[in-house]
């Protein structure tokens, strides 16, 4: 998992994130400083095809 700064500057990649039984996944990350951000997440396994997904998000303030 990765999240990229509005202006793709700046990309920082994320610890890895273990899915739950049911498919669902949390984590917590507090970018640096207020401004846009994507996080995209890959899936892969030997058994399934690579899954990719990214959503962008506005965050206020810095540390928020």
């Amino acid at each position: 998992m990765d999240v990229t700064n509005r202006t793709g500057t700046s990309t920082t990649y994320l610890p890895e994130v273990r899915p739950a039984s049911d498919g669902s996944f949390s984590f917590v990350d507090a970018p640096p400083t207020g401004g846009q951000y994507t996080y995209s997440v890959y899936w892969y396994t030997p058994v399934f095809q690579v899954a990719y997904a990214s959503n962008a998000v506005s965050v206020r303030g810095a540390g928020a």
